[in-house]
């Protein structure tokens, strides 16, 4: 999907509820799962690369990721192995995908845009 079609499904299906520390609403907590290699680029360039990022709210093992995420595609089996856990805040959108264990967010996410809780191997 484009980043304008993720925009407009948002504002019909309902962008992420979090919210920044000047409001009373929690920030949402979300995952960015990756292999060594993207973890290593994430980290370098401190930014997770789009054009369009995916993220789940559910804490998953890599055997979980590849299984659930990755519907077990072989050329994936590493993508669990590293994870970003990030709170974002209220305008910072991200649309419903499918399955439904998956969020979109358009475009790049910046690491100084969220903050930043977990950046590892993955501990789940």
């Amino acid at each position: 999907p484009s980043a304008s079609e993720l925009e407009n499904a948002g504002a019909t299906a309902g962008a992420s509820e979090s919210s920044n520390s000047s409001n009373t609403q929690a920030k949402r907590i979300w995952y960015h799962y990756t292999d060594q290699a993207g973890f290593e680029g994430i980290q370098k360039d401190q930014v997770i690369r789009g054009p369009v990022v995916w993220v789940t709210d559910i804490p998953l093992s890599p055997q979980e990721t590849w299984n659930s995420l990755f519907i077990g595609a072989s050329n994936r089996s590493s993508y669990g192995d590293y994870v970003i856990k990030f709170a974002a805040d209220p305008g910072m959108l991200f649309v419903p995908a499918k399955p439904p264990l998956e969020w979109i967010h358009a475009g790049s996410i910046r690491l100084k845009q969220v903050d930043v809780i977990y950046s590892g191997s993955n501990p789940h």
